[in-house]
């Protein structure tokens, strides 16, 4: 891989342009506010508009698309901006397409383990979109004969991201569905991962996890424990200004309960991720340990 661009160049598309430019490839990318990253030339482009898209910088390179749905209900709106993002991308030849979608397209399996073969099975608005997404860039592979891999994520923390930020900020930390199994995955893993897969986009699906489950409860315990708190307060469901209209996305992402394996990742890394279970990864968020690999 000589050259990526990355759409959507945000919180991932900035901890990735760091691991591209340490690499020595070059890395252009999009935002909607075109905020500078220093790793990245930022171009501004609203996938939502009507102006034309000019993608020239994807030419020849690998294509991460980072956005997310941008919509919270299934009105169809989640559909056109990675549409009009394909169509901008026809004019130039790329070396292939990464896609990050979520786990929420496995929905709520009660605590079940999920892997790459599992049928997706998606319970909220937001699962169901990405599943739909998902589509649009296998068959967007297909046609243009160029790789095309959809890397399945749980949710993304590090210093400044997860559980230690949300304890340093809450004014009074509460930890709802308590026994849920939760997955996650440590920013340094992910853009390890990312360059990867642009180094020898041989996938067509990935799990993304670091292969330890934990319930929420264990992982905002030891949250709290590492910064010196007291545990955050147990919300055992739906506390009542939620009713009588929560938000299902948000409501999914707070009770859905999934193990994921990483055993596919894991092999075809051909080592282990830099922080393996939440404890190291935790620590690591505050300076405690220092990563290893495997």
């Amino acid at each position: 891989m000589e050259r990526a661009f990355i759409i959507g160049c945000g919180y991932v598309g900035a901890a990735l342009a760091r691991r591209l430019r340490a690499a020595g490839v070059e890395a252009r990318g999009t935002s909607l506010s075109g905020a500078p990253i220093p790793e990245v030339e930022i171009v501004v482009a609203d996938l939502r508009g009507a102006a034309p898209l000019d993608f020239a910088a994807a030419s020849g390179a690998v294509v991460y698309y980072m956005v997310s749905t941008l919509a919270r209900v299934e009105d169809g709106s989640h559909r056109p901006p990675l549409q009009r993002a394909l169509a901008a991308l026809d004019a130039h030849p790329i070396a292939g397409l990464i896609y990050l979608s979520s786990t929420t397209v496995y929905g709520d399996r009660g605590g079940d383990w999920v892997d790459e073969r599992t049928p997706v099975a998606p319970t909220s608005p937001w699962g169901r979109m990405r599943v739909e997404l998902e589509q649009l860039i296998w068959a967007y592979g297909g046609r243009r004969a160029v790789p095309a891999c959809v890397v399945r994520l749980p949710e993304i923390y590090g210093p400044d991201r997860g559980a230690i930020a949300r304890l340093r900020e809450a004014a009074e930390p509460t930890v709802r569905f308590p026994d849920r199994y939760s997955n996650r995955i440590h920013i340094d893993d992910l853009a390890d991962v990312l360059l990867e897969l642009g180094r020898r986009p041989d996938r067509q699906l990935l799990l993304v996890s670091d292969g330890h489950p934990a319930t929420t409860g264990e992982v905002y315990g030891e949250a709290a424990r590492l910064l010196g708190l007291p545990p955050p307060r147990v919300v055992d469901g739906a506390e009542p200004r939620d009713v009588p209209a929560p938000d299902p996305n948000r409501l999914a992402l707070q009770r859905d309960s999934k193990r994921c394996r990483n055993d596919e990742l894991l092999r075809w890394l051909g080592r282990s991720l830099r922080y393996p279970d939440y404890r190291q990864g935790l620590a690591a968020c505050l300076g405690l340990q220092a990563p290893g690999f495997g």
